[in-house]
């Protein structure tokens, strides 16, 4: 869910990461709930899927993913939520 929600948030931010033609149009999130969630959808590929999934680690629960703050690095992602060694 926090995927599909952070994906239909970029869309409604003209922010979707594979449709650059529309970050003309770019506005920033509203309220902090918002914001949270955007993060989401600009995290590794391979993390998005995993959640969509449900095939991450035990402790990575919805809730501890929106405390985290996330870096840029999808590598420091991926050991962050224990996807690589």
């Amino acid at each position: 869910d926090l995927v599909r929600t952070a994906h239909r948030r970029l869309g409604e931010a003209s922010a979707l990461p594979h449709r650059s033609a529309d970050h003309i149009n770019m506005k920033g999130p509203k309220t902090q709930w918002i914001a949270k969630r955007v993060v989401i959808g600009l995290l590794a590929p391979d993390i998005q899927k995993a959640m969509l999934a449900g095939t991450l680690p035990i402790n990575v629960t919805q809730q501890w993913v929106l405390e985290q703050d996330w870096p840029l690095d999808w590598e420091v992602q991926r050991r962050m939520v224990g996807l690589v060694g």
